[in-house]
């Protein structure tokens, strides 16, 4: 059974939690990554992402000369331990609905990170990263599939009845400009009731 310390990646940036978020930043730049473990010394703190850089960062209009990297990280982190399983591995991602783990040791120490391409690349087991991928890609975030389809289904018949409300009122704002509805019908209405006299 192959163990997650076979197919991590152990080549790692790491940044601190002190660091600025514009250091941070550029060292994603500079090593042509998106996420960093956030360490104060051997002691995981959390992850920092491009993401949380731009959304909590850059949308919140915050000063990234001096926000710090702990003002922003996201302090709930999933990892494993170097010696499970792969197959354990996979499906903590497919519980949790993330694309890597950061990997630790027994004395939560941090050792490295498998990614969801680790279990295809590495491991050759086409149909776990296929299982895997699929899962992580469901959409919810989350959410159960029960709470999902029942959230689609009211979003469906709202955009629905927005959809012929819409139809009608634009009409009705399109007659009170040109008034070509009221034309309309009372042509028809003319023409029903000579043919009614005719008859």
């Amino acid at each position: 059974m192959t163990k997650v310390r076979n197919i991590m990646s152990t080549d790692l940036e790491v940044v601190r939690p002190e660091a600025t978020i514009k250091e941070a930043a550029e060292l994603m730049r500079r090593v042509d990554i998106g996420v960093l473990p956030v360490c104060d010394g051997e002691r995981l703190e959390g992850m920092i992402t491009d993401r949380d850089i731009v959304v909590r960062g850059i949308a919140e209009d915050r000063d990234f000369h001096y926000t710090s990297v702990r003002d922003i990280m996201s302090k709930q982190v999933y990892y494993c331990f170097e010696d499970e399983s792969v197959e354990d591995a996979a499906k903590l991602m497919q519980r949790r609905q993330v694309r890597r783990l950061v990997v630790l040791d027994r004395n939560k120490r941090l050792k490295g990170i498998v990614a969801l391409k680790d279990l295809s690349f590495e491991t050759g087991d086409e149909k776990l990263a296929g299982e895997t991928l699929k899962a992580v890609s469901e959409p919810g975030h989350g959410l159960t599939n029960t709470a999902y389809r029942a959230g689609r289904g009211v979003l469906g018949t709202a955009g629905t009845l927005f959809g012929v409300f819409g139809f009608f009122g634009a009409l009705y704002f399109l007659n009170q400009q040109t008034g070509f509805l009221d034309r309309f019908l009372i042509q028809e209405g003319t023409t029903d009731m000579k043919t009614d006299v005719a008859a």
